[in-house]
């Protein structure tokens, strides 16, 4: 299997203004949303853990905006993800149990 190209200088500053959205001191969750599923899209090449990861979030986001068959939606991609490759294995500890 060959290694995928990492994500773009672009690609990481779109995550890192979802992460900003999301987490910062001045939230926005419905910019967050729609960052992280640029994210999400544009991570579709990369490792299968580092998509868990992103899903999760997004979950978390759609919790926040009060859209929680959204949030199940992206927690059993998650789920998915790391349960069911071979990158699963690498994921955060902490990732299965935040979607679970």
């Amino acid at each position: 299997a060959s290694t995928p190209d990492p994500p773009t200088k672009d690609e990481i500053q779109v995550l890192r203004q979802a992460f900003a959205a999301f987490y910062g001191t001045n939230r926005d969750y419905a910019l967050a949303e729609k960052l992280l599923s640029e994210s999400i899209q544009a991570w579709q090449k990369q490792p299968a853990d580092e998509q868990a990861g992103l899903y999760r979030v997004r979950g978390d986001c759609y919790m926040a905006l009060l859209r929680p068959l959204d949030a199940i939606g992206d927690y059993t991609q998650a789920i998915k993800l790391i349960r069911d490759t071979p990158e699963g294995k690498n994921a955060d500890p902490a990732e299965l149990p935040a979607s679970l």
